[in-house]
């Protein structure tokens, strides 16, 4: 499957999200009026030192898909996400886009599973890199729609951890195209 090929499936989804250039205090009352909801390790994330957002581009667009969709049919962990992802032209997500992203799928569907130290069901991982390698931060973000509340939640995991091969996540459409 092509780059073209994965934008045609009709259940991905191609957005362009936009830097409206807010502060970490800005972004968090732009969540919070929306009603999105943080949990503590989305909050460590968005007040490190390391979470920069005025450091953005401008603009970036992404593909939300399932890791099948890459030829990952048994599921995949971060090094094989990885390398199945450089043969589409895409690229991990800067995780200062994740409020943005969040902010554009307000329309999430909703999910009443509630899961333990698994990807929630419903979710969609936001690909980033880590901003830090200390086993004890918070690894990334990702979207849910919980009993009808948006959330934007940050996970911890291994670099092993093994995400299902239906798991949704998002990634950047290269620039270098």
């Amino acid at each position: 499957m092509s780059l073209s090929q994965l934008i045609s499936c009709e259940q991905n989804k191609i957005r362009s999200i936009k830097n409206a250039s807010l502060t970490k205090p800005a972004l968090l009352n732009e969540l919070d009026t929306s009603n999105i909801k943080l949990n503590e390790y989305a909050h460590q994330i968005i007040n490190s030192e390391r979470f920069k957002p005025d450091q953005l581009a401008p603009s970036i667009t992404i593909i939300e898909c399932a890791l099948s969709d890459l030829g990952l049919t048994g599921g995949g962990n971060f090094n094989q996400i990885n390398a199945a992802i450089i043969k589409f032209n895409l690229c991990y997500c800067p995780i200062e886009f994740a409020p943005y992203i969040r902010l554009a799928y307000l329309e999430q569907t909703e999910s009443k599973i509630n899961t333990v130290n698994q990807n929630p069901h419903g979710a969609i991982t936001i690909f980033s890199k880590t901003l830090s390698e200390d086993e004890n931060f918070p690894r990334g973000l990702y979207l849910r729609n919980f009993e009808g509340l948006n959330w934007l939640r940050g996970y911890c995991c291994s670099n092993d951890y093994l995400w299902a091969s239906d798991a949704r996540m998002i990634f950047q459409i290269s620039s270098n195209l």
